[in-house]
């Protein structure tokens, strides 16, 4: 009897005589290094070999590969989209399952969409590429897409005249769109216009909908399924995992891992993941408002049931509220924090009762809705039920926790005055433990990469971010080294001022004058960024060099930001800005040449969330730093290094960082953030620091 071939080194056919070698597959690291050496060089403009970017291109490859858990810390400039796209690609092309890639801005997902992916398929051949050409979605959420069952809904009577005519023009656009998606809208139009013809999961009727077969945001996710790379956005992530945690469904986004394995996803990658844990803490939490709890009642008296209780017992909460926000020095409202039971009781039962009864009327549907018995307008009421049950249990949740706060010590609860009225927030303190179940644990592979994930050198500087996220003890790191010479490209300037703690008008003054310095002697060479902690700060800087007669200057608000930075790469000026300038703005060359930085981003004192990280760390260490070293520090040496990293976006880039804050040179920890920054050239000036610029032009 013939022995059958081991290991598959060879094929015998039918004709034993002859034997005809078989060509082994190569490793899949192999064949995806095989594309940045072969096919990129000669393809991809200006492509040159990093070598931090095959570094990551390796880990990455390894990681899709065999499955687990990577955290990437890869600086600007090392060319990360395209190390875990193209490891994306061939893994989704090899096994069948789509990777999904979650951004937290709308900039980077454009830049992946319109950009990296389409020049991705226009240089992978068809040996990379088995099957056919390289396939791409982006899924956005639920409401960014026309809602068809709105349109009969008409106009209300309160909009404006020009809020009428744009929603005339969207109903026209609705008759001719393909795809119902916003960003294809061609005219802005206002959010409450837009909201107008759009619904969000809750509100979804889903096959109720006598348009669900030709659903646009239906249509989205069935186009993602059969890609290869799915792009989306941390929001839509977390609320897939929200919505998988109340209905244990994959109901958001696509399910790429095989039915039966307790993976929902074959591979997940997260860039610009620092911003993951922010937004999960948000969008876990709650928002209760008047407005939500009356939505329960109008559910209720569209079934005939009354809604008398929960809307008085929602007025006496919301009033009570109310009685309670003080107002600070200058009369505007604070926040509260509530660490004794509010007055629930009341809502607490009407809003237990709304749940009972929604799940009782879905409950009378399913049966015939299973059997396909139900009509369109039963599957309809069954929707809303569940939409209502869902809803009035979250409700429960957060009132309960607002009944007997101290029992519910993972979450933290204040009240705040809006425009629309008194709101109950509450946010969970850490959202590592729910990314860690419902991300980590449901991915048979996750990649974590940003340009700032690390706070400092080794293993201590992952540690803050792999509490953020949730990572699991496992988890494999990498720094990535930068491709630039900091040391011949930039300067770090440390300018002496007082302590903004001691005298802040003094320190504010000094700070406008050293922007007004910098913008004086830097504006022969480029652009000047400043950035500052606070909007009143901006404002002020923007005055005062206007009123100097420095110009062009630009003031954050007074234009859209893209606006902004297009108006920056027009030619030298001054732009002034806050907390979104600080990251997700590209200047290269000479539009930015100087960065100013007012202070160190610390969270500002009062914020309800921070306060409570800070509580918990001290009672679980019994040391009142231990908030300021774990998380206040952190956070602020992360944002510093993305404020710094505003400068060098290129290998021909030069420039100076100036950080006015006195507390780097003074304070015991400043060291460890002048090194975290990773600019080792020092100018003792900014005099200085603007002859070293003007001397190298």
């Amino acid at each position: 009897m013939r022995r059958p071939l081991q290991g598959g080194g060879v094929a015998v056919s039918t004709n034993l005589a002859r034997v005809i070698p078989l060509r082994p597959t190569p490793p899949f690291a192999e064949r995806v290094r095989d594309v940045f050496s072969t096919v990129l060089p000669g393809a991809w403009p200006g492509y040159a070999a990093r070598a931090g970017q095959l570094s990551m291109v390796d880990a990455v490859s390894a990681c899709l590969d065999a499955g687990g858990a990577l955290a990437v810390d890869a600086p600007c400039g090392t060319g990360k989209s395209l190390a875990y796209l193209v490891p994306a690609i061939l893994r989704a092309r090899a096994t069948g399952r789509p990777a999904i890639v979650a951004t937290a801005t709308i900039a980077l997902q454009e830049q992946l969409v319109a950009k990296d992916l389409p020049a991705l398929a226009s240089v992978l051949t068809a040996e990379h590429l088995p099957g056919g050409p390289l396939r791409f979605a982006i899924v956005k959420g639920r409401n960014n897409y026309l809602c068809q069952d709105t349109l009969d809904d008409g106009r209300p009577a309160f909009l404006s005249p020009e809020e009428r005519t744009e929603l005339d023009a969207v109903d026209a656009w609705a008759r001719t769109t393909q795809t119902g998606d916003r960003a294809e809208l061609p005219l802005i139009v206002r959010d409450g216009v837009w909201n107008l013809r759009a619904r969000g999961t809750d509100d979804c009727l889903r096959d109720g909908c006598e348009h669900y077969d030709d659903c646009h945001a239906r249509a989205a996710k069935a186009r993602a399924e059969t890609a290869d790379v799915i792009v989306t956005n941390m929001h839509v992530l977390a609320a897939h995992m929200a919505v998988h945690m109340e209905m244990w469904q994959d109901a958001v986004l696509p399910r790429t891992g095989p039915r039966e394995s307790v993976h929902a996803w074959d591979a997940v990658i997260i860039d610009e993941a620092h911003e993951l844990g922010d937004v999960a803490r948000e969008f876990f939490g709650a928002e209760i408002t008047a407005g939500r709890v009356n939505a329960l009642a109008r559910w209720l008296k569209t079934e005939g049931l009354d809604p008398d209780p929960i809307a008085r017992a929602s007025g006496a909460f919301f009033g009570d509220l109310d009685t309670r926000i003080p107002l600070d020095a200058r009369g505007n409202p604070e926040k509260v924090r509530v660490r004794e039971g509010l007055h629930v009781a009341d809502l607490l039962a009407a809003t237990e009762t709304v749940r009972t009864e929604a799940k009782r009327v879905a409950a009378r549907i399913a049966p015939r809705h299973k059997t396909g018995l139900a009509t369109r307008e039963e599957t309809a009421q069954m929707r809303r039920a569940e939409s209502a049950a869902r809803r009035a249990a979250r409700l429960v949740s957060w009132l309960e926790a607002a009944d007997c706060p101290a029992e519910s010590p993972d979450v933290v609860l204040w009240i705040e005055r809006q425009a629309r009225g008194p709101v109950l927030q509450g946010r969970h303190i850490d959202p590592g433990p729910i990314l860690a179940a419902e991300l980590w644990a449901r991915a048979r592979a996750v990649v974590a990469t940003s340009a700032t994930l690390t706070t400092g050198a080794g293993a201590d500087g992952w540690h803050w971010i792999r509490r953020q996220l949730g990572a699991p003890a496992d988890a494999r790191t990498l720094s990535v080294a930068s491709p630039f010479d900091f040391a011949a490209q930039a300067r770090l300037c440390l300018p002496k001022l007082c302590d903004p703690r001691t005298d802040r008008e003094v320190f504010d003054r000094a700070v406008c004058d050293v922007l007004a310095d910098v913008s004086r002697g830097a504006l022969r060479q480029g652009g000047v960024l400043g950035l500052f902690t606070s909007r009143r700060m901006s404002d002020a800087a923007a005055l005062f060099l206007r009123s100097g007669g420095i110009a062009p200057v630009h003031a954050q608000g007074e234009r859209p930001r893209a606006e902004l930075v297009e108006a920056m790469r027009a030619g030298p000026a001054v732009l002034c800005g806050t907390a979104s300038l600080w990251t997700g703005v590209d200047l290269q060359g000479d539009a930015c040449v100087a960065v100013v930085i007012d202070k160190l981003p610390f969270a500002p004192p009062g914020d309800p969330v921070m306060d409570a990280v800070a509580e918990r760390l001290a009672a679980a260490t019994g040391d009142r730093w231990a908030a300021f070293r774990e998380e206040q520090l952190p956070r602020a040496v992360l944002r510093l290094r993305q404020a710094a990293g505003r400068l060098i976006r290129a290998a021909g880039d030069r420039g100076i960082v100036v950080v006015c804050d006195p507390r780097l040179t003074s304070a015991r920890y400043g060291r460890d953030v002048v090194q975290a920054l990773g600019l080792p050239a020092r100018c003792a000036t900014v005099a200085d620091a603007l002859a070293w610029l003007g001397g190298g032009r």
